[in-house]
């Protein structure tokens, strides 16, 4: 005290006045219209005049955006080629495949099919009248081995992969664009640590050494020994490493002669891995600044190079993940474990009817996890692909609107309820289990003031 009486009076004497006690420092806001929530708003009350016309206007809307919806997935075609169980196929001849293996979706009365063949209504087509029928058919298939171009010095290291050769039938021309995708069934991508394992600077391009590649745990690179240096892997994590890497051809016609010899055509319908991707995902992948001897494929990706190393340069060379859009929409996990990856485009040419073939490298095994594999030949629309769910969605709101309109406005014809009625207040409500009501705020129910009684007490 004695100090600051001191001080107080130098300063006086050097004519500083001392601070005055109301000029504290205080946590209290300021006292403007923002800060105390005092703004103009506007709070609509929910009277029948204002929830009754919403929701009769908000059926009558929904109804027809539903309807026009489920119109554009009518013209959507989709073939379904499920390729699992292919490698027990006979080898070096076609044989019938079982009958679940294809399936086709579109409209029904386009659809034309062979001998043998059904034509199907799915149930949401008979229910919403949609005109979208099914079809199950039989395919041809067939096994087989190669030495593939994509695998380095296949040959000479004795290295063959299973084909898988399938015939299948188009019904109706599909008409550009005309996508390809990997439906994959039973695998989680969504898992914790599956989806976290990835390095997001070594995919922008950075040489990340391998300490510091913990997030791409288990799969960082290979350690130090004592005659080499740790070499991380490139690119790193589980994501990476899982790639699918099943190799798909392009579809190639079958013409049959008067004998019924069928042949595969040598020019075939391709499907360019180009425009498959997000714009955004461009962003996330830059060329690397790793030396191809600084770094090693990841371990699923190892067969295709000799000594499961990089080349300086060539086919072999480190990839370039900023063009491989496939890698993109590999990384992109999948939210559900039954998913789609798209594998191509075709935007340029439509795909006539007829019977075609495709080749399958047989590389990724499903099995292991009791998962499955499918081919899927799609064309697409405004809103996407062949999936009936949102019109469906915006048909059941437009009925669920219309019903309680309805039920609301019958209610409140048949037993109306006064605006403002004071009596079904809470405070206005009795108490269970006592002999008394709770208070009543008079004023406000007799206009009498703000004061408050006791009412209704029961002896």
């Amino acid at each position: 005290m004695l100090f600051r009486r001191v001080k107080s009076l130098a300063g006086r004497a050097m004519g500083k006045e001392p601070p005055e006690e109301d000029e504290k420092k205080t946590k209290r806001p300021a006292n403007t219209p923002f800060k105390q929530q005092r703004l103009p708003a506007w709070q609509p009350l929910l009277t029948p005049k204002i929830v009754l016309p919403t929701l009769l206007i908000l059926g009558i809307l929904l109804a027809p955006i539903g309807g026009l919806l489920l119109m554009t997935v009518q013209d959507v075609t989709e073939i379904v080629i499920d390729y699992t169980d292919c490698d027990q196929a006979q080898a070096d001849d076609l044989v019938d495949s079982p009958r679940n293996v294809y399936t086709y979706y579109g409209p029904a009365a386009e659809a034309e099919f062979g001998d043998g063949q059904s034509v199907f209504s799915t149930a949401a087509s008979v229910l919403l009248g949609s005109g979208i029928g099914g079809a199950n058919a039989k395919v041809k298939w067939t096994t087989g081995e190669r030495f593939p171009p994509y695998i380095q010095d296949a040959e000479s290291r004795g290295i063959q992969v299973k084909t898988c050769v399938i015939r299948f039938p188009v019904p109706r021309t599909l008409q550009p664009p005309v996508m390809m995708y990997v439906r994959m069934s039973n695998f989680y991508q969504n898992h914790r640590r599956y989806v976290s394992s990835f390095s997001a600077e070594q995919l922008q391009g950075e040489a990340v050494p391998f300490d510091q590649l913990n997030e791409c745990d288990p799969v960082i690179g290979k350690a130090a020994t004592d005659d080499e240096s740790a070499k991380p892997y490139y690119p790193c994590g589980l994501i990476a490493n899982s790639q699918f890497n099943d190799t798909i051809s392009a579809v190639h016609p079958v013409t049959c002669d008067e004998g019924g010899s069928c042949v595969a055509e040598d020019t075939g319908y391709e499907f360019p891995p180009v425009g498959i991707s997000w714009p955004s995902d461009s962003e996330r992948y830059k060329p690397t600044q790793y030396q191809h001897d600084e770094i090693l494929p990841p371990p699923n990706w190892q067969i295709r190079y000799a000594d499961g190393k990089y080349d300086s340069e060539g086919p072999f060379r480190p990839p370039n993940l900023s063009t491989d859009e496939l890698f993109f929409t590999w990384m992109r996990t999948a939210a559900l474990p039954t998913f789609r990856k798209p594998l191509g485009r075709n935007n340029d040419r439509a795909l006539p009817k007829g019977d075609y073939q495709v080749q399958v490298d047989y590389n990724y095994d499903t099995k292991s996890y009791e998962g499955t594999k499918a081919i899927v030949i799609s064309t697409i629309s405004p809103v996407g692909g062949r999936n009936p769910f949102l019109g469906v969605i915006y048909i059941a709101l437009s009925v669920l609107c219309l019903v309680l309109s309805a039920a609301f406005t019958a209610r409140h014809f048949i037993k109306p309820r006064r605006l403002g009625d004071h009596q079904f207040l809470s405070w206005n409500q009795p108490i269970h289990g006592t002999g008394s009501t709770q208070m009543k705020r008079s004023g406000e129910h007799e206009g009498e003031g703000e004061s408050m009684e006791m009412r209704g007490v029961h002896k």
